[in-house]
């Protein structure tokens, strides 16, 4: 078989296959042709900023997930349900099982390691 450029009469071209002889196509993979997009050009130093903006938050997402890696897991569950899913402490202790006041003591360790980890990988607590 050979690859040879296909035009299907639409207007729409693209390579395929195609059997030696009558050119029987078996294959053919179709490229759609697109309107040209306005291009808005952005200075060097808004695309620099935009780009440090999300990589400075890529970074701190990543060293919060480092310090929850370092928690219990009981810590590691309260912090995560209170904090990123918003329950109150009532719910927390549905869905885990354990008493409310248990939940309030995962809590409190949870935040007190994962603040001394931040401290210690440049956050000043703010």
């Amino acid at each position: 078989m050979k690859q040879k450029q296909i035009d299907d009469g639409d207007g729409d071209i693209g390579i395929g296959q195609v059997e030696d002889g009558p050119e029987k196509v078996v294959v053919a993979v179709h490229q759609e042709v697109q309107e040209p997009r306005y291009a808005v050009p952005l200075e060097e130093r808004e695309i620099d900023a935009s780009c440090q903006v999300e990589q400075t938050k890529v970074s701190e997402q990543m060293d919060i997930y480092r310090g929850l890696s370092r928690l219990k897991e009981a810590e590691r569950t309260c912090i995560t349900l209170f904090f990123m899913e918003d329950l109150p402490i009532e719910k927390i202790a549905i869905v885990t099982g354990m008493p409310a006041g248990t939940v309030k003591s995962h809590l409190s360790r949870g935040k007190e390691k994962l603040s001394n980890f931040l401290k210690q990988n440049g956050y000043d607590g703010k």
